[in-house]
């Protein structure tokens, strides 16, 4: 928008004052990190990415909030530290579908390739966390992964697997389709005969 009026609501008499947001301590940055505004809330992420470990302990705190939001932006950050991959395996067990999500997609991100760490995400309860498993682990860069989850599903479902029958042919498109084959032999899904 390049014209717009914004209005603000207060008391009769109130001055028009807005502080300035701290970004000179950790304390105040983690204050800012949980600020709606998103403007505020970024420059707060990237100054207290830039600070890495120093950091840490703050982040650890924030994770430790009931608001799975909050907890998510500690999350987002720690996981960015040298030692991210021990954030994001306790995150793949946290209690919060949520919080298993975004262990996955950081996992991905942050090119954790441990064999043993999707395939146990590929039965989880929550329909969101085997989404995002399946995202990270059908591409051509992790086969291993691919077959894994394909069995997993069959496992599960035997073989009735419909919620998810149209995210290899959307999502992934190019990558996804050639697989097709694979899904059918391992049993993870059932393709209707022609009439």
């Amino acid at each position: 928008m390049e014209k717009g009026r914004v209005y603000r609501l207060a008391p009769k008499k109130s001055k028009y004052k807005v502080e300035a947001p701290d970004y000179s301590s950790i304390e105040s940055l983690i204050e800012l990190l949980q600020n709606p505004n998103r403007a505020i809330h970024f420059k707060a992420f990237m100054a207290l990415k830039e600070m890495g470990v120093e950091a840490k302990e703050a982040l650890e705190e924030l994770y430790a909030s009931e608001d799975s939001r909050m907890k998510a932006r500690a999350f987002w950050l720690l996981s960015k530290l040298p030692n991210g991959e021990e954030y994001i395996r306790q995150a793949a067990a946290d209690d919060d579908e949520n919080i298993r999500v975004a262990a996955v997609r950081a996992s991905r991100m942050n090119k954790l390739y441990d064999p043993s760490f999707l395939p146990v995400l590929a039965a989880d309860p929550s329909d969101q966390v085997r989404r995002e498993v399946a995202i990270a682990s059908d591409t051509k860069r992790l086969p291993k992964y691919g077959l894994n989850w394909r069995k997993a599903i069959a496992a599960e479902t035997a073989g009735t697997w419909r919620p998810w029958a149209s995210r290899p042919n959307t999502a992934g498109t190019a990558i996804c389709r050639p697989t097709w084959p694979n899904w059918v032999k391992d049993g993870a899904i059932h393709l209707r005969p022609k009439t």
